[in-house]
């Protein structure tokens, strides 16, 4: 097993452990042959020390505490998850925490504001996809192998033409990430090609996510628009024409000098921009094969809230990523509960602007705290508590 690493070095030490001898099929839709690390232990192997975020210095980087998630097979080689759990204390795990799932053109750190912003207490979590971040992958120079190599790819990979990086193995790393940490079910928070993730979580294993936040992603998809949608994605996987950090910081899609955008910044520097490409770029076709259009969304009946930037992906990009009508149709066929345009944000500054990365955790924390039942079922038996109690009082 890999040891686990934390991001600070003041962090406690963490107690994760991985039992050989214990694998389960992940209860949704899975090939018997993708097992998950598991533990019959799991309540007691949760890392000691979560931060409080309320408490978090304003002056520190938001601390992620990262973990090695061990790697049962080399089919589904994920390697680093980020969590924090507020106030939880020693021993104890969110019923229902948030997760984040980040687009294919940035990685894990990308939601540091939006989560130091956020009141739910239940935690979050995050990961690096494939190929992103500290995740590594193998394979990725199959893009530039002959039609016949990829075929054979096809066949070996028994997936789709993309091999191991599309929008069902994602989603299957984000629920191999739950069943490690012993987490039932989640809500989905997902950006850009995340919030395509988020969808086939839903599709795929619906027992396991209670609502979903789509921030700038989850276009739609059918034969009519497959152009616009592969020339949207095509616009943002250009991004990666020059460095992230370049991107960034000198063309005028982030303009921000604050702690958790510069360790955004230093933690892109760990992953290799021409792997990040190529993955973008497979992750694009699985779109063609995976993407759900609007007849797919209607069925789809978690809560979900919308948000969307008013501008691309920089300051005076005209061209949104969704634009009014596209984002008019999925709030009606979505389970929809409430949809948002934050005006002057782009692509990407919406996450790190501290006052639209305030927009974003507003409404989170609207759709989670309203849909979630473990919350719901507290309150209702504290309703039911205090009726009894009246009515005992009024009989004495």
């Amino acid at each position: 097993m890999l040891k686990s690493g934390l991001l600070r070095s003041s962090s406690p030490k963490t107690l994760l452990s991985s039992s050989s001898s214990t694998t389960k099929i992940i209860s949704c839709c899975i090939n018997k042959s993708n097992s998950y690390h598991t533990s019959k232990h799991t309540q007691a192997l949760t890392p000691t020390g979560y931060e409080d975020l309320k408490r978090v210095d304003e002056n520190v980087a938001f601390p992620w505490l990262e973990h090695v998630v061990p790697k049962r097979h080399q089919d589904h080689p994920y390697a680093i998850a980020s969590l924090s759990f507020n106030g939880l204390g020693t021993g104890k795990k969110p019923p229902n925490p948030i997760v984040f799932i980040h687009d294919y053109t940035t990685n894990s750190k990308a939601f540091s504001t939006i989560a130091r912003k956020l009141n739910y207490p239940y935690g979050i979590v995050t990961m690096d996809l494939r190929a992103r971040g500290k995740t590594q992958v193998n394979g990725l120079d199959q893009l530039f192998t002959t039609q016949d190599q990829k075929e054979k790819a096809f066949l070996q990979n028994n997936t789709s033409k993309t091999g191991p990086l599309n929008l069902i193995t994602h989603a299957l790393d984000f629920v191999r990430l739950l069943t490690y940490y012993g987490l039932p079910r989640a809500f989905v928070v997902g950006h850009g090609f995340g919030a395509n993730i988020a969808y086939m979580l839903m599709k795929k294993c619906p027992e396991r996510i209670s609502g979903a936040v789509l921030i700038n992603g989850g276009y739609p998809v059918n034969k009519a628009s497959m152009g616009e949608v592969t020339q949207l994605h095509e616009r943002i996987s250009g991004t990666f024409g020059t460095s992230l950090e370049t991107l960034l910081t000198q063309d005028a899609a982030v303009k921000s000098d604050s702690i958790d955008f510069n360790s955004f910044v230093e933690y892109s520097k760990h992953q290799k921009n021409d792997e990040a490409r190529l993955a973008a770029l497979r992750d694009l076709r699985s779109i063609e094969d995976f993407g759900l259009s609007l007849d797919d969304l209607i069925r789809l009946r978690h809560p979900v809230a919308l948000i969307r930037s008013e501008h691309g992906l920089k300051d005076g990009d005209k061209k949104p990523i969704i634009d009014a009508k596209v984002f008019k149709s999925m709030e009606n066929v979505l389970n929809t509960k409430t949809a948002v345009t934050i005006n002057g944000a782009n692509h990407y500054n919406m996450l790190f602007d501290e006052k639209y990365a305030e927009q974003i955790a507003n409404t989170i924390d609207r759709l989670v705290v309203a849909y979630d039942i473990h919350r719901v079922i507290e309150h209702r038996f504290n309703e039911v508590r205090g009726t009894e109690s009246v009515k005992g009082e009024e009989s004495k």
